[in-house]
């Protein structure tokens, strides 16, 4: 897969994720107080990640061949990690 390809699937990925951080917003906006204050921080430090993984692809469109492969692969572990801490949000609630 050519990066150009690739950085778009990324881009997909993302906003698949910013748009799951905010569908999490929403569900806790019902929820108790203690739930609430519990995720606030939680997805405080998941919208800085996502706005990390927004520059790392930004900073992907710009890498030398046999460059960005490291970078992509970041950036595909830091979308699998935010995904998984989603779910962890809803555990037990």
């Amino acid at each position: 897969m050519s990066k150009d390809a690739f950085r778009l699937q990324l881009q997909v990925r993302q906003r698949e994720v910013a748009k799951a951080i905010a569908e999490a917003e929403a569900r806790l906006a019902g929820a108790e107080l203690a739930d609430r204050v519990h995720a606030a921080g939680e997805l405080s430090v998941l919208k800085h990640r996502d706005a990390e993984i927004k520059a790392k692809i930004t900073r992907l469109e710009h890498e030398p061949d046999g460059v960005w492969e490291t970078l992509k692969t970041e950036i595909e572990e830091d979308l699998d990690a935010i995904g998984a801490a989603i779910r962890r949000l809803f555990v037990g609630r």
